[in-house]
């Protein structure tokens, strides 16, 4: 069966040598041998009929400059429309290679549906080719350098489902394509490549509006808007604040909502920076344009009298611990002056400075009973200036009392006992009196009396002797 339709015969001839038909009934089989950046080979049929427009076709791109060589009506066909195939085209038609940005040939095929396949997929649609014997459905006829050719659809030409194919693509797009049975040209619909949505990460500041407070002109609102899609996360806002009066310059950070108080007196420049999260990392972006909307002006007055004082200090004792105390500041300060630290001197070598400024009591522990000078100092800065503050009013003394003693033994021999010890006590003995036979206890108590009454008087007599009595005369 022949691989073309015709209303002629076509006898398919053996080539002796190198080159030979091969007759399929149902399509011509192919694989790729070779392909690389300076050519592409294809191993397939041939058709050698005389409605080849190349007699027995090509199997290397290679060989198109030599088969073409002189043939004038072959080339003027390949650039006549709907083909559009330029010699400067057939001078790249041996690039294989995809990243040159150019034209560049892969294997595929033609089939009856009209379309171009490479790679299994379908790159171009309602194809036409073109040969030089005369059809029934031919669409039309050219005639150059005195041959005539025919333009039609493969459905009207293939006696077999398909025909393999150089085909010419770029960035991913159909250009045209050459049956390698035959040579004959193919043009075709490209299919639209479909570009993959790149979604670009998108972090902008927008604005930054600066709204004073109704009561101090100095405090201010800072507003920050941005834009954040695909991917990228909110992190913070940096604020810096140029003072173009002083030179000087402070950075803070918060977020995209602010009360901030300004320290610092004269013309500012006040500038948003949005900072976001993205695959790990940080990113930031500090607004454009001009003006850039996050870059804004604000002025700020220096207070007449700007106040600041170390208020009072009160102490009280620490009830988990016998020696510790519990010391807490007050402090004022008029707008326009920030309180920065404060600082406690404990009176025993040890200070302590406060971290969290939003509480000011804190918490120490002697190493020993005594008496002990408490002081705090606070730091104002004011206009750019700091300033360090205490007072007579914060300032205490404090006394850590020793514990109790307890009382000891007063016995001699048992002083080292508590008063309240057991073993703070007399053994009494009881007395054995000696039987003196009768009367004897009679005369035993009448001698005890005797002593108790010579023990009194002469206590009676001592006693008075010691007061110096007038009586001691008589």
């Amino acid at each position: 069966m022949n691989i073309f339709k015709s209303t002629t015969k076509h006898i398919y001839t053996a080539i002796s040598g190198f080159m030979f038909a091969i007759i399929i009934s149902t399509s011509i089989a192919s694989s790729l041998v070779t392909s690389s950046a300076s050519a592409l080979s294809l191993k397939g049929g041939a058709d050698c009929s005389s409605n080849s427009v190349i007699k027995c076709g090509l199997f290397d791109t290679t060989q198109l400059s030599g088969l073409l060589s002189g043939q004038t009506a072959i080339k003027d066909l390949y650039a006549s429309s709907p083909f559009n195939i330029s010699q400067a085209d057939l001078n790249v038609i041996n690039n294989t290679s995809t990243t040159t940005g150019g034209n560049y040939t892969v294997a595929g095929s033609v089939d009856t549906n009209n379309n171009v396949i490479v790679g299994g997929k379908v790159v171009a649609t309602n194809a036409i080719t073109a040969g030089r014997n005369p059809n029934s459905q031919d669409i039309k006829s050219v005639t150059f350098a005195g041959t005539k050719f025919y333009v039609r659809h493969p459905s009207a030409s293939f006696a077999v489902p398909s025909l393999d194919a150089f085909v010419v693509m770029k960035a991913g797009v159909f250009q045209y394509a050459i049956l390698t049975p035959c040579g004959n040209p193919v043009a075709a619909t490209p299919v639209p490549v479909k570009v993959p949505t790149v979604t670009t990460p998108i972090y902008q500041c927008v604005n930054l509006t600066l709204t004073p407070s109704a009561t101090d002109p100095n405090t201010v609102l800072f507003q920050t808007s941005d834009n954040v899609m695909n991917g990228p996360v909110f992190q913070n806002v940096t604020y810096n604040i140029n003072n173009t009066t002083t030179n000087t310059q402070i950075t803070t950070t918060g977020s995209l909502n602010d009360n901030y108080t300004f320290t610092t007196y004269g013309n500012l420049t006040v500038s948003a920076v949005v900072n976001f999260t993205l695959n790990g990392a940080t990113v930031s972006n500090g607004g454009s344009g001009t003006p850039n909307p996050c870059v804004k002006s604000y002025t700020t007055a220096l207070p007449s009298t700007p106040n600041y004082s170390c208020q009072t200090i009160a102490i009280s004792p620490d009830p988990s611990n016998a020696n510790g105390i519990v010391a807490t500041n007050t402090e004022t300060s008029s707008t326009g002056v920030t309180l920065t630290g404060v600082d406690y001197n404990f009176g025993d070598s040890n200070t302590t400075a406060v971290t969290n400024l939003s509480n000011l009591t804190v918490t120490h522990v002697y190493s020993a009973p005594g008496q002990y000078t408490v002081s705090v100092a606070d730091t104002f800065l004011s206009n750019g200036t700091s300033y360090t503050v205490s007072g007579p009013n914060c300032v205490l003394l404090v006394t850590i009392a020793a514990p109790p003693s307890t009382p000891k033994c007063t016995i001699a021999g048992l002083t080292e006992y508590p008063a309240n010890s057991p073993n703070c006590v007399v053994a009494i003995v009881p007395a054995k009196l000696v039987n003196t036979g009768p009367g004897g206890l009679g005369t035993f108590l009448i001698i005890l009396g005797v002593a108790a009454v010579v023990s009194g008087g002469s206590y009676y007599l001592l006693g008075k002797k010691r007061n110096h009595d007038p009586l001691d005369s008589l």
